[in-house]
């Protein structure tokens, strides 16, 4: 986003993970999704793109809303054919408009790898952003962190030391500082 600011102006910041394969209905639905954005809040937001598992079809990645903030529970948000709030997102397809990134800047510093997008929507949310999940499927992504997490419990402890501290693990230290920003209650228990 930084080296994208760096060359221009430009109405919006479209990322996309390596591994995301997008659907020809993407811009069609960022296009859709914007102008209910603002004729619904008067202004621009944040769009999530939500992707299927290329297997079997699906939710992969995509938004979700927080349901337990004592417990950090959150429920993803499929696609229904009808643009949805969210407050959590995932960066595997996010769309910030120029006055999202104009207002709350880019993805912050100090995260390894999968919260800074988490990080991101709920600083949007914070100042009043709309946060939005498009209406349909925007593409495929495998969700490749379930095998790490597959039998994590009969892993030898040296692997489950490794993968608390892997950026596609755990990630520990970049979930300490999400917990400390946003949910500093937890932070003791998390850390313990």
């Amino acid at each position: 986003m930084r080296k994208a600011l760096n060359k221009g102006t430009y109405d919006g910041y479209l990322l996309l993970n390596d591994d995301t394969n997008v659907y020809p209905n993407l811009f069609g639905q960022l296009n859709l999704t914007e102008s209910l954005c603002e004729t619904n809040y008067g202004k621009k937001g944040i769009y999530i793109g939500s992707t299927q598992d290329p297997i079997s079809k699906k939710l992969s990645y995509g938004g979700a809303v927080i349901t337990n903030k004592w417990l950090y529970k959150f429920k993803k948000r499929i696609p229904n054919g009808e643009i949805q709030s969210c407050e959590l997102g995932n960066a595997n397809i996010l769309y910030s408009s120029k006055e999202v990134v104009d207002k709350i800047g880019t993805l912050s510093d100090g995260y390894k790898h999968g919260i800074a997008d988490f990080d991101y929507t709920l600083r949007a949310v914070k100042q009043n952003i709309p946060v939005m999940v498009m209406p349909d499927f925007n593409g495929t992504c495998e969700n490749d962190h379930r095998s790490m997490y597959h039998n994590f419990e009969n892993k030898p402890l040296k692997q489950r030391i490794e993968y608390l501290y892997h950026p596609l693990g755990v990630d520990f230290s970049s979930r300490l500082k999400f917990m400390w920003r946003f949910f500093p209650y937890r932070y003791p228990f998390f850390f313990w």
